[in-house]
């Protein structure tokens, strides 16, 4: 049948000698080590589409990581989550197994992956986003000296043992999950990082569900919009007001930080010195979070000292900061061409109107930065069944997304 549709069978090892980097791989259930083995040694570090049980491979190999690291090295550029896009194949499953039931249980357990072709200054700013926070020396300078070497061995450990960014970002795609695999040369091990904290694992948490929503997906593609849109002027710097208190939750937070994360990884696709320009501010801010902030590359910064670094080609990030506060603060700055803004806009500008008669220069600010007539804004993805509202009233599976907006 297989020939009759125009395949060409050949033989088991002849198929891998046909892989590269514009193939479109389809494995189902061989088991990561034949994938492995048939891969190794072969150089390719890439695939323009793949479809298989992904998934259970990349856990397979991760499983295996000390005893047989070369599985990692083979298979984490493949399927690597920061280069690729992936989603399940369509159909009614059940549970996403083998023969998880529905009408197709052949595809219950599949997945699709696909590669965006990137120009490499996309491909040096996603692994030095990874890179750095995972934990390497934020030096983007001293990231791409490595990267145009041939990735020499430029880092090492306390006990003088060399490591490699391409063997770190290329293969130890899960060690912010599990920071106790780390290895040198893929086979001896070091000391562990220290362990997340309760912070960065409800982080996790929040992630694994935010990836698998329809919502990560529209989001992404409303940054590469508006990466586009400002493709003569890109965006520079990212400057977070206002996330970090615990106010409400410290879950609210978290889930803003999930979002300014990949906003801040897409921004740096377009200009990677985005990643050297990451700031927060928030007066009261806790321990953990300004822990958490630090890790992922931002620089904690006071008060005032935030709105100085404000500037056309900024994304100012303000989710429910009282305008009385930001007002006098923002005044003077040049806010009326802001490249973006995430944050409560529409409420923050009625509120602005409704007090124009008593506090005229609320207006003056808003007006002018959130001016409906020059920008684009569009609500931040997530579910809304009590509509745009702020708060647990609200009724959306992402209670700290659903007042917000993009501008």
């Amino acid at each position: 049948m297989l020939i009759n549709h125009g395949c060409k069978v050949v033989e088991n090892p002849a198929a891998f000698d046909l892989v590269n980097a514009n193939t479109f791989l389809m494995s189902t259930y061989i088991g990561v080590s034949n994938l492995v083995g048939g891969l190794q040694g072969k150089g390719v570090q890439e695939l323009a589409l793949f479809i298989g049980d992904g998934d259970e491979i990349l856990e397979a190999a991760t499983a295996s990581i000390l005893v047989k690291p070369h599985e990692t090295k083979v298979i984490g550029p493949l399927l690597d989550e920061n280069l690729c896009n992936h989603q399940d194949v369509p159909t009614d499953r059940r549970e996403k197994i083998h023969n998880g039931g529905g009408q197709f249980v052949g595809l219950t357990g599949l997945d699709i992956w696909w590669r965006p072709v990137r120009s490499k200054d996309e491909i040096l700013a996603v692994l030095f986003e990874n890179a750095r926070t995972l934990g390497f020396p934020p030096d983007l300078r001293e990231f791409e000296q490595a990267y145009n070497r041939g990735w020499k061995s430029i880092i090492k450990d306390p006990k003088e043992e060399d490591r490699t960014w391409l063997e770190y970002v290329k293969g130890q795609r899960w060690l912010s999950d599990q920071p106790q695999v780390l290895t040198i040369g893929w086979d001896q091990p070091v000391p562990a990082l220290p362990m997340p904290s309760n912070e960065e694992l409800s982080l996790f948490h929040f992630k694994s569900k935010w990836i698998v929503s329809p919502f990560a997906q529209t989001l992404e593609d409303l940054l590469r919009q508006i990466t586009m849109d400002r493709q003569s002027s890109p965006i520079s710097n990212i400057v977070c007001l206002g996330i970090g208190a615990g106010a409400n939750s410290m879950a609210y937070d978290l889930e803003r930080f999930m979002i300014v994360l990949q906003i801040s990884k897409r921004l740096a696709r377009e200009n990677p010195l985005v990643l050297d320009n990451l700031y927060v501010q928030e007066q009261h801010m806790s321990p953990g979070m300004r822990d958490l902030f630090i890790k992922y590359g931002f620089k904690v910064v006071q008060n005032l000292a935030a709105f100085d670094l404000i500037g056309p080609n900024t994304c100012l990030i303000s989710p429910y900061v009282r305008i009385q506060i930001l007002a006098p603060l923002l005044l003077g700055k040049p806010i009326e061409n802001l490249a973006m803004f995430v944050g409560d806009g529409e409420s923050m500008l009625q509120d602005a109107q409704r007090l124009a008669g008593s506090e005229p220069g609320v207006l003056e600010v808003f007006g002018s930065m959130l001016d409906v007539d020059s920008r684009n804004m569009v609500d931040v993805p997530c579910d809304r069944p009590n509509g745009k509202v702020y708060g647990p009233d609200n009724g959306s599976a992402w209670p700290a997304l659903a007042g917000l907006d993009i501008w």
